[in-house]
């Protein structure tokens, strides 16, 4: 639980101060109080001292959804370790002293969730067990409730329609700059746009990292302005920036304005359709492919998703499933996750037909 509450207060989590500030005084009493030990209670004071003093610190923006998340799981999961202590209390009627009555099995079970001992009393080793069994559902419910009340944000992205038909118009005007700007308008992710509205970046937050894809979308001259909304949102959410795929003059706008750290992972393979050819001893490799499939009876068409009918459409997407063959769609910034979108009667595919 400690472990937890302190990655909290490391991403600067507001709700993980709210709550080491009210654990630091119990904390402190329970030291004095029952320990007798003045130095852990002065330790527990010194550190809510400096949490109070810094408290502006603590400024991250939590995940609405998971507030909701750990209170259902407490009430789940307490009501569920109240039924199950209740059958681990009754289990043993000959080792408990006396007939206890269900309302002293009920004030057993909720001293054993916070791992004291309650008011039946058992012969033998029967106390051990049920004591062990009563802080382990306790201990349980309260993980599970810290957990989901502390972890990083996954917040689910959704791309809204008007910012799509924002993304659209950008890369309308400035979008064949980049063959990866397309990738943008995946529906999965989140957008930030410039102040002047002439540039945007699109991300994901996993496990709290702001990944973005890609360049930036609209005007090199706003990419900036994007960037440092991009940024500010990080900062927000105590989120770590990162980037993946962007162009090498997307790689130096990204380091001067940011600080980050660029890593070279490779380029794309352009072919000049105009000037490629089959012929020479270079591509001999190349040309027996080709005529190997050829051979078989394979040919390639290459259309606009405009120009297919509904079931060829249809019969693409099964083909794209059963070669990917799990429901997993892997990809972000070079992936769009649908297939024949009617938003998308622009998009070349590439079909290969026996």
């Amino acid at each position: 639980l400690l472990l937890l509450l302190a990655h909290g207060l490391k991403r600067r989590k507001r709700r993980a101060w709210r709550a080491a500030v009210i654990l630091l005084p119990a904390g402190a009493v329970a030291q004095f109080g029952y320990r007798h030990s003045l130095l852990g209670a002065l330790l527990s004071v010194a550190l809510l001292t400096l949490l109070l003093r810094h408290r502006g610190e603590f400024a991250a923006l939590p995940d609405p959804r998971s507030r909701w998340k750990a209170l259902a799981n407490f009430f789940l999961m307490g009501a569920g370790s109240i039924g199950l202590g209740l059958i681990i209390v009754s289990v043993h009627p000959h080792r408990t002293v006396g007939n206890p009555g269900l309302a002293e099995r009920l004030e057993h079970v909720l001293y054993g969730l916070f791992g004291l001992d309650g008011p039946i009393d058992y012969n033998g080793i029967v106390s051990g067990t049920v004591g062990d069994s009563l802080g382990a559902l306790g201990l349980l419910t309260a993980l599970t409730t810290c957990y989901l009340a502390f972890r990083p944000e996954h917040p689910a992205a959704r791309l809204t329609e008007d910012d799509e038909q924002r993304l659209r118009a950008l890369l309308a005007r400035h979008g064949g700059r980049d063959s990866l700007g397309h990738f943008a308008l995946r529906r999965d992710k989140g957008v930030v746009f410039s102040p002047s509205g002439k540039a945007a970046v699109c991300y994901r937050v996993v496990s709290g990292v702001m990944l973005a894809s890609g360049d930036p979308i609209g005007d090199v001259e706003a990419w900036p302005g994007a960037i440092e909304r991009f940024m500010d949102e990080a900062k927000a959410h105590s989120w770590t920036p990162a980037v993946m795929g962007c162009s090498e003059t997307g790689g130096e706008v990204w380091t001067r304005e940011t600080g980050l750290d660029a890593l070279e992972l490779g380029d794309e393979a352009v072919v000049d359709v105009p000037d490629f050819s089959l012929h020479g001893r270079a591509m001999r490799n190349v040309r027996q492919m080709v005529k190997r499939i050829e051979r078989a009876g394979y040919e390639t068409r290459v259309r606009r998703v405009r120009d297919l009918s509904d079931g060829e459409l249809a019969r693409i997407r099964r083909a794209a499933d059963d070669w990917r063959g799990t429901d997993t769609e892997r990809g972000f910034s070079m992936a769009l996750g649908r297939i024949g979108d009617p938003a998308d009667g622009d998009s070349v595919l590439a079909t290969a037909h026996r």
